[in-house]
């Protein structure tokens, strides 16, 4: 059974693209929605490599949070690090509908 983020998240229209090791690699995001029990709202993201643009050995670099060797924790941070400031303009105004 494969794990469909969709019947959880919502996708986010914007991808980013990051070199890595000399290829580009696209990321997409996907929003779940925590509502706290006083009922506050905050979204959390999800960056999703798993894309048919990707190269194989790419698309798993967000299957796991901090798993792998040392080169796959550089490439998960290179992914975060580009995507959190490609992301934070349309974030920024998704967030007001949040609050």
């Amino acid at each position: 059974m494969v794990w469909d983020p969709a019947k959880y998240m919502k996708l986010l229209p914007a991808k980013v693209t990051v070199q890595i090791e000399g290829r580009d690699v696209r990321i997409q995001s996907w929003m779940y929605q925590v509502i706290s029990p006083t009922g506050g709202k905050v979204p959390i993201l999800f960056l999703d490599t798993d894309l048919p643009e990707n190269a194989e050995q790419d698309r798993c670099i967000t299957d796991c949070l901090y798993g792998g060797d040392s080169a796959y924790r550089i490439k998960q941070e290179s992914c975060s690090a580009w995507a959190a400031c490609a992301c934070s303009r349309p974030l920024n105004s998704i967030s007001k509908n949040f609050i």
